[in-house]
């Protein structure tokens, strides 16, 4: 039983996160790098701040950007007829698979996938997926198939820090609505 106790002791520490060690896209780290690194990041200039069109697996991806204490803590980058159409010739399907494929590459599993059925106006069928990796910081990364519209996809990059200041501002909301 000692054994058992001492082994599971062991194994339950490095158990606890199979996620990748740092999450980071083309050099870019939640909650480390800052704006001159996301601007050097770009695969061309663009004309707003927070703005930036960043090649992620050979696919050029427009993205906006959110600092939180000089640090990178949100990025939302869209693919599909909204986002990268205009630069690429890839749906926001054929966007997915290729960067779950290398992501799953360079991360391992997603730690999450998430299929649900959704329906056009038209009564059309399709399955909206989402995975996501999580960092053993706490950063997550997030790519959907479809959001919003079946062209359009997502890909979220949100810092430990964000996403806990997420989670605070909705528990402050939530505690103030009265009913």
């Amino acid at each position: 039983m000692k054994f058992l106790l001492a082994a599971a002791a062991i194994v339950l520490p490095i158990a606890s996160h199979a996620g990748p060690k740092l999450i980071d896209v083309v050099g870019l780290i939640p909650g480390v790098s800052d704006a001159q690194q996301v601007r050097q990041a770009s695969a061309q200039p663009t004309s707003t701040d927070d703005g930036v069109f960043l090649e992620i697996g050979g696919i050029k991806i427009p993205c906006i950007t959110d600092f939180l204490n000089g640090r990178l803590a949100a990025m939302t980058c869209f693919t599909g007829s909204s986002g990268s159409s205009k630069y690429t010739r890839e749906s926001n399907q054929q966007v997915f698979e290729e960067l779950v494929a290398g992501w799953t590459r360079k991360f391992g599993v997603p730690d999450k996938t998430e299929r649900q059925k959704v329906r056009t106006r038209a009564g059309v069928e399709y399955e909206q997926l989402s995975v996501s990796w999580m960092d053993a910081s706490g950063n997550r990364l997030e790519i959907a198939n479809m959001m919003q519209s079946v062209t359009q996809g997502l890909i979220s990059i949100r810092s430990a820090d964000a996403l806990r200041k997420e989670a605070l501002e909705e528990g402050q909301r939530n505690a103030a609505k009265k009913f």
